[in-house]
């Protein structure tokens, strides 16, 4: 779908955004007993509604990720981020079976909600991480036979979702996930909605001031060399550069948080680290090829019946633990020295907490 701009007036310079934080942020029923905190998803969130106005400083972007049970407000959210970027005519959209229909919309549009996107699979999975890392799509121009016309993905992504699959390694590590609780009490959606038509013209103002304010620290900063431990480093740069003076060693303790969930999420897809955490504590002496890990690794799953996709696979154990290294690395000390034939041994030691 191919949204189309509402317009709004102009009001002038606004010191505060009272109404976007009142009718947006401050809606958000965000969870309180996470790595991150509600005044830090906030301040996330609000930055991510800047960056969609400098697409042009992003190589590769954040994927934005409301998860919640049934209830929690996420679908409102993304909806309003959009009604926001939008106006009045925009709306979230349903993932289509035949993953290809969504490429349309991904190359004609800034921004789009996937709503509802609890399946995965690889086709999701490889989907996702072009969204992020913004590589073109090639396809059959209509009504040819094989002239074939290329379309770059330039578009923000926002998601919605109860029970997230799609959390391989290369995609949760572009992910900011944003968890939800769900609301006591239910208002009806359109009336949540409503301050987005009636008040577009103040939001957008603000909107418009905080653009200002970030285009200016942006601009105060350029040339200073930065450098991220840190997958989206695209949106990290900007997202340290365009806070304060002040706020940038906090900005960069967000973006450790983040990374920390990030770990979480590709947690949830494999049994590896379940397996590491019960392994780590007792062999922080020595140092082992992932050949002699991947032995240690089954008499651990066997004695603690964890499933381990990899019993009779230690070449792809071995691949799972290369890709998985930066995400092992936010628990563990990780070091390697060279061992017979070129290969390489490791020891991991766990991280002393805070």
């Amino acid at each position: 779908m191919i949204q189309i701009l509402n317009p709004f007036e102009y009001l002038g310079h606004r010191d505060k955004p009272g109404t976007l934080n009142k009718y947006l942020l401050a809606n958000m029923n965000l969870a309180k007993d996470k790595v991150l905190s509600p005044a830090e998803y906030r301040l996330i969130v609000r930055y991510y509604i800047c960056a969609l106005y400098f697409r042009e400083f992003f190589r590769t972007k954040p994927i934005l990720v409301f998860r919640g049970e049934k209830g929690s407000g996420k679908t409102f959210i993304s909806r309003s981020i959009g009604k926001i970027f939008y106006g009045n005519n925009f709306e979230v959209t349903m993932v289509p079976d035949d993953l290809r229909q969504l490429i349309p919309a991904l190359t004609s549009s800034a921004f789009l909600a996937l709503d509802n996107l609890d399946n995965g699979g690889r086709k999701l999975d490889d989907l996702l991480a072009t969204i992020a890392t913004g590589i073109s799509q090639k396809l059959r121009k209509l009504y040819t036979t094989n002239t074939m016309v290329e379309y770059f993905i330039n578009c923000f992504v926002a998601i919605s979702t109860r029970t997230p699959k799609f959390n391989r390694d290369d995609v949760a590590d572009r992910a900011i996930l944003v968890e939800l609780n769900r609301l006591e009490r239910f208002i009806p959606e359109e009336k949540l909605l409503e301050p987005f038509a009636e008040y577009r013209s103040e939001i957008m103002s603000q909107v418009i001031t905080m653009l200002q304010r970030t285009l200016r620290r942006l601009k105060h900063n350029k040339g200073k060399n930065l450098s991220y431990d840190f997958r989206l480093a695209d949106f990290a740069d900007f997202f340290v550069r365009a806070q304060p003076a002040k706020q940038r060693e906090r900005a960069l303790a967000i973006l450790k948080k983040i990374q920390k969930t990030q770990t979480q999420f590709v947690a949830e897809g494999t049994d590896l680290f379940d397996l590491m955490a019960k392994w780590v504590p007792g062999h922080q002496k020595h140092y082992y090829s992932y050949k002699d890990l991947h032995k240690e690794l089954i008499q651990i799953a066997k004695l603690e019946e964890i499933p381990f996709p990899y019993q009779d696979n230690q070449r792809g154990f071995s691949q799972k633990m290369a890709t998985l290294r930066s995400n092992l690395e936010s628990i563990y000390h990780i070091e390697e020295k060279s061992i017979r034939h070129g290969q390489k041994a490791f020891r991991f030691r766990l991280k002393e907490k805070g």
